[in-house]
């Protein structure tokens, strides 16, 4: 090893009989509070027909969650869903929990997009995907634990949850997404496992808390601007699986200041490296390193074996 020392969507079908008292409470004082009591079990035949109906404030359709009353609070998705669909939930901002059987097998493109107030959702291990910008803007959402049954990250899956501290990608994942982690700007470490290929575009920047991280032998792409603008980042350890790096990939890592790669000198030079010139200069005095970063430019990266 040597060490590299470097610088909405509309809501149709929403419940038409709020109460008198609340239209009043909306037009005089703009916000309202409001209990849905009505509670309809969905339809389900003996021959296991996908349930359709209503459920409390949720519209069922062939099995799958298509709307929600954009007032709710909270919410149990019934047993018998096997999908949420796209935008089901996406603008709910008074929605802070949810409980997702584990019938469903799918969460679709924007379902709890700029839901602000949830902070809670536990994602059962019969789910095998998670749709793009599925939990998008969810700005209170500070933990979330990805299923071992899911094997990608969708584009912008959990981009902009500003609150997220911590997150478990589990070892089935082959794919992290464009902009999937995109502003996680709470997030202060993550674990990549092995079984990830790819890191897309954009996948972590802007995570400003995020102080390291290793990328495992697995990955042999790292996308353009993976890891830019992680103010916090200060070392980076790269297996030697490693043949591409993005532009700009690590750009504007003010802190960043070692990267240790995990393979020879030789295999370093091979790796493909796509990055702008910024000013980046390096040094090193034998095993001692003793020169300071002022920028974080790949393509300029020097090493020598210790």
């Amino acid at each position: 090893m040597f060490i590299i020392h470097c610088p909405l969507y509309p809501r149709p079908n929403f419940r038409r009989s709020l109460c008198f008292v609340s239209l009043i409470a909306i037009l005089l004082l703009g916000t309202v509070s409001c209990e849905i009591d009505e509670e309809i079990t969905p339809t389900n035949n003996e021959n296991n027909t996908p349930i359709t109906g209503r459920y409390g404030p949720l519209t069922i359709e062939n099995g799958e969650v298509t709307n929600c009353h954009e007032l709710v609070t909270s919410a149990i998705i019934p047993s018998g869903v096997t999908s949420i669909g796209d935008s089901a939930f996406a603008h709910c901002n008074g929605l802070s929990s949810v409980i997702i059987p584990d019938s469903v097998k799918s969460i679709g493109d924007y379902t709890f997009w700029d839901c602000n107030m949830l902070g809670y959702v536990k994602i059962p291990d019969s789910v095998t995907s998670i749709g793009e910008y599925a939990f998008s803007g969810c700005k209170n959402l500070y933990s979330i634990t990805i299923p071992d049954s899911v094997t990608s990250i969708s584009d912008s899956a959990f981009s902009g949850c500003s609150n997220l501290k911590s997150v478990t990608i589990p070892d089935g994942v082959t794919s992290i997404g464009r902009d999937a982690f995109d502003d996680c700007s709470s997030l202060t470490s993550i674990t990549i496992p092995d079984s990830v290929t790819f890191i897309r575009a954009s996948a972590f920047s802007g995570c400003s808390s995020l102080t390291s991280v290793t990328i495992p032998g697995s990955v042999t792409s790292i996308g353009d601007f993976a890891f830019s603008d992680c103010d916090s980042l200060i070392s980076v350890t790269i297996q030697d699986g490693v043949t591409s790096i993005g532009n700009s990939a690590f750009s504007d890592c003010i802190n960043l200041r070692t990267v240790r790669y995990k393979g020879t000198k030789e295999d370093w030079d091979k790796i493909r490296i796509y990055s702008y010139s910024s000013g980046f200069t390096s040094g090193f005095a034998g095993k001692t390193i003793t020169s300071t970063v002022s920028g974080a430019d790949p393509a300029e990266w020097k090493c020598l074996d210790k």
